[in-house]
Order: structure tokens, then sequence, then C-alpha cells
């Protein structure tokens, strides 16, 4: 079955991100799918989804090893507060032969 919708942060459409429906008694099959310019498309399967957002941003670079030629990484920062990923308390309830494709989660940037 498909669930698709929006992510907003703060009001705008999340750039890019990450969302994923983990079944919420833990057993069947956790699905997901890419966030981009706040639109989500996913194939999940049917039962109470935990539902889990990320995006995270490159804040710089750093060196993999202490030599003066040292390739560089990205160093990125979670973007997304815990209480809608590691914390979540975000949920769905995926029921079979039932699309929805209308799915809205608003999330905020505030202090946790």
């Amino acid at each position: 079955m498909r669930l698709g919708g929006t992510v907003t942060l703060d009001g705008q459409p999340l750039e890019s991100g990450q969302i994923s429906f983990i079944p919420s008694d833990g057993k069947g099959n956790s699905s997901g799918a890419t966030v981009s310019a706040g639109s989500f498309d996913a194939e999940v399967f049917p039962g109470e989804m935990r539902v889990e957002i990320i995006s995270p941003q490159v804040t710089g670079t750093r060196k993999v090893y202490d030599t003066p030629d040292s390739p560089t990484e990205d160093v990125t920062e979670e973007q997304i507060p815990t209480r809608y990923n590691t914390n979540s308390t975000l949920t769905v309830d995926a029921v079979l032969g039932e699309d929805k494709t209308d799915l809205q989660f608003a999330l905020t940037s505030g202090k946790e």
C-alpha cells in the first residue's frame, strides 16, 4: 500500500530528508522514502506505524586522517529535533487496501 504527502519544517517544505515507517509493535518490515521539496511517496506494509523523519545538513568538512594530504569528509548535523526521529511519537495507521496520499507532517524546530 502507498503512503504519501508532505513534510514541512517551521512552515516551509523540507528541502531534503528521509521518512521511515516502523511497525509500532516491532513486528513486520519497516519501509521508507526520500523527502524532496517537502513531498514523499512510500510503499509500506499494513499496520500501525511509528514515523521517523531525518534531514542531516552539511555543516563543514574535516580531515579523515591527521596528515597534510588527508582527504576530507563532510560533517553533518541533524536539523530535525529528536522528537520527530529517535524519540518520535508520530504514528500513522496503514490500512490494507487504503492508500493515504495526503498525509501532512508539520514539524517545528523549537527547543525540546
